[in-house]
């Protein structure tokens, strides 16, 4: 009996590995692609940070969160953070909403810088709250190359 459970377990397990693998990959095309966070939520971000939006790239994507590293320093209750793990706020959110240049509503938890630069950052495992920030992500244009010679500095 104990045997079974540990197999349906493993199963388990090994189906949720496929399952993050596949929706990693169809969301590979965001890496890289500039964010803007607008800051909704908590009220006082604004007064803390000057500002209540940041921009950013996404660095990774792991099942439905991206990691997001922000431009600038961003204060959370007087600590600098610049790397957050977002997902969908809502249910009916995904990270299709990105993809398809739709802003989404969405969650997002600061990681120290050790936890950033862990080997799975997406493990937040040792978060006890704090740090949290809710708002909407938009995907940010990106910039048309110049043409050939219009740069005077180039030749």
């Amino acid at each position: 009996m104990e045997e079974e459970k540990e197999l349906q377990l493993e199963m388990f397990q090994l189906k949720l590995k496929k399952w993050i693998e596949n929706v990693s990959d169809k969301f590979e095309s965001l890496l890289g692609r500039r964010l803007r966070f607008t800051v909704t939520d908590p009220w006082e971000f604004e007064t803390e940070n000057q500002r209540n939006a940041f921009d950013g790239v996404v660095i990774a994507v792991e099942g439905i969160s991206l990691l997001f590293q922000s431009d600038i320093g961003v204060k959370i209750d007087s600590i600098t953070y610049y790397s957050f793990i977002c997902s969908p706020r809502l249910e009916s959110g995904s990270l299709d909403q990105l993809k398809n240049n739709i802003d989404m509503w969405c969650s997002a938890t600061a990681l120290p810088k050790d936890e950033a630069q862990s080997n799975n950052p997406f493990d937040l495992s040792w978060w006890r709250g704090g740090g949290g920030l809710i708002g909407t992500l938009s995907v940010l244009p990106i910039p048309k190359p110049e043409k050939p010679g219009s740069d005077p500095n180039f030749r």
